[in-house]
């Protein structure tokens, strides 16, 4: 749920102790660093590179990691703009009994890249502005765009249903 800087050496950890014969990362924004967003995001290309077999970045930064042309041409490095799109890359693209380790900043809301293996996920908006998981928002699967109207509904089925236990 939150990335700050000083965590990525942890997660990453995760993969590199972990059986499974294909492992990847997926990154996204990574916060309280110290130095600007190429220091964290490279940390974290560096320290993932060893244990896994890809790395996704999700984000605008991903150019920061200094990918060689080698590893973007081979796979290995891929980065994608928006959650969505790695989203559907990540499915796409998985195989049996693999591990993913997804670290981002929570405003990122990557938790959909796991949530849409058994959801139908259809909020993919980049900034919510809501600091809770997707699930606690109960909106995952409302475009959206219609959050207001789905949220307007759900208090009137509420009112109604607390109206008619009282009668």
């Amino acid at each position: 749920m939150k990335a700050p800087n000083d965590s990525i050496p942890a997660a990453i950890a995760i993969l590199r102790n972990a059986q499974p014969a294909n492992k990847r990362a997926v990154i996204g924004f990574i916060s309280d660093y110290t130095g600007g967003p190429r220091k964290g995001t490279a940390l974290a290309y560096d320290l993932a590179y060893q244990c896994s077999d890809q790395f996704i970045f999700v984000g605008e930064n991903g150019h920061r990691a200094r990918p060689t042309a080698e590893d973007r041409n081979s796979g290995k490095f891929i980065d994608f703009l928006l959650p969505k799109e790695a989203s559907d890359y990540v499915k796409a693209t998985s195989r049996p009994n693999e591990l993913i380790l997804l670290k981002g900043s929570q405003t990122q809301h990557l938790e959909r890249i796991a949530l849409s293996w058994t959801h139908d996920v259809q909020c993919w908006e980049t900034n919510c502005g809501k600091y809770i998981d997707c699930l606690q928002c109960g909106m995952v699967e409302v475009p959206y765009h219609d959050h207001r109207k789905a949220r307007k509904a759900r208090s009137r089925a509420m009112r109604n249903k607390g109206s008619q236990s009282t009668d």
